[in-house]
């Protein structure tokens, strides 16, 4: 049945692709393959995020190696290039984390092809912040990576003036054999489906509800459902305090099912406050959870608070950062200062 439905959705955007450009189609005739751009095209531009960070923990003293440590988080390269007035190609191809076609026939209707970042949660932050904190050691997030991308197809609809539906059909969470899902390995191969509502109904507030599906192994499903709202500045831009803050927050569920401890949950969420009360830069606080499996207690299971201070320099970004990590069982000494220097452009 699910196949059925993930099939659904895949043929769906397909026909939709051949209904909008239908009239464009010669059949009679045979013509050359065209290489030369087409005049609506804007040719390509560039975008990119790089850093140089410092972090400072008692997790990277050991065997007498200093605590303080250069490392890098970001190297990314976006390419993005409008081949016409409907069609645009977007990625990032260093990593090759993601690439997508853009097609949008109507103005109520874009069509999503590729590796395409997964519509789950509130992706103007890409997938990291469940769990509160934005990268961990590894420089991914906790609960799912930092970008969360999967070959496949998605369609995003227009619903009125402030809301909008995306839904679509992908390659699922991986599941190696004999283990349970890993949702920051996101390679799997078992097709999944989804949907994402939008809505802006008040300027400067943005609220998502996700859910998402596939069945991970043989009669075993795996269910996904997010929730999450963030403002801006402008929401209370009329008072005269509380215009200074914006507040963002977010809640991820995955249900799987017949996992190796029965039937459990993963969860994760967090709520971030941030300010600019003082002209100098941006004061943000994030606080977030996870748990790795209810059924069974492990040192995955987590708390995270950080405090950040981010101040522009010229075109680029200063950050000093101070996180505490505390997990259920076996605390680790893994809390740090951080302090990173990026560029984005």
């Amino acid at each position: 049945m699910f196949l059925r439905v993930s099939c659904l959705v895949f043929l769906l955007g397909i026909s939709l692709l051949a209904r909008a450009d239908e009239q464009s189609l010669d059949l009679e005739t045979e013509q050359p393959l065209e290489v030369n751009r087409p005049v609506q095209s804007t040719g390509p531009r560039l975008m990119g995020r790089a850093d140089l960070t410092v972090d400072v923990s008692e997790v990277n003293h050991t065997g007498g190696s200093t605590p303080f440590q250069f490392k890098n988080y970001h190297f990314f390269l976006f390419l993005k290039a409008q081949a016409s007035t409907k069609v645009t190609f977007f990625a990032e191809f260093v990593g090759r984390y993601f690439y997508e076609i853009k097609y949008s026939p109507w103005t109520w209707l874009s069509i999503h092809l590729g590796k395409i970042i997964v519509p789950f949660g509130n992706t103007d932050n890409f997938h990291h912040l469940y769990g509160g904190t934005s990268i961990n050691a590894s420089g991914s997030g906790i609960m799912f990576p930092n970008i969360w991308a999967a070959s496949g197809i998605q369609t995003e609809w227009g619903i009125g003036d402030h809301s909008t539906l995306d839904v679509y059909a992908l390659s699922g969470i991986n599941a190696a054999v004999g283990s349970d899902p890993d949702f920051t390995n996101p390679a799997g191969k078992t097709p999944a489906a989804g949907i994402r509502w939008t809505s802006r109904l008040l300027s400067g507030l943005k609220v998502l509800g996700s859910f998402y599906y596939e069945t991970w192994s043989s009669g075993k499903s795996l269910f996904l459902a997010g929730l999450d709202a963030s403002t801006d500045y402008s929401l209370l831009a009329s008072v005269a305090v509380l215009k200074h803050f914006r507040l963002g927050m977010g809640a991820a569920i995955g249900f799987i099912e017949r996992g190796s401890s029965g039937d459990f949950h993963k969860y994760g969420d967090y709520i971030e406050l941030a300010s600019n009360v003082i002209r100098l830069g941006e004061l943000r606080a994030r606080y977030g959870t996870y748990v790795n499996n209810n059924r069974v207690k492990s040192s995955l299971d987590s708390q995270s608070l950080n405090v950040a201070w981010l101040v522009p320099i010229d075109v680029m970004k200063l950050m000093v950062e101070y996180q505490w990590n505390f997990e259920a069982i076996n605390e680790i000494h893994n809390d740090l200062l951080r302090v990173m220097v990026s560029l984005d452009f």
